[in-house]
């Protein structure tokens, strides 16, 4: 899904601008939100922010990495996953 609430969208929210321009995404959650709407159904829920990068981007970039601490990825992640057991 994607991270609605990654840094540079809050500067975009900040600045006025649209955080968001793809007409297929129907809803924005937070971490949390989404969290609490799959607690519903599913009882094992973890997250892990996926693809982005910490700065620049493209292949000079520095990419969020897979074994940084989880609230430097949240931040910096362009989607997150998010893997639900029942």
């Amino acid at each position: 899904m994607p991270n609605a609430f990654r840094l540079r969208n809050r500067w975009k929210f900040l600045l006025g601008k649209p955080f968001e321009s793809d007409p297929s995404h129907l809803r924005s959650y937070s971490d949390k939100t989404l969290k609490e709407e799959l607690n519903k159904v599913f009882e094992k829920i973890q997250t892990h922010p996926i693809s982005g990068h910490i700065l620049g981007g493209g292949s000079s970039g520095v990419p969020v990495f897979e074994w940084l601490p989880y609230p430097i990825g949240n931040l910096f992640a362009l989607d997150l996953l998010f893997e639900a057991k029942k």
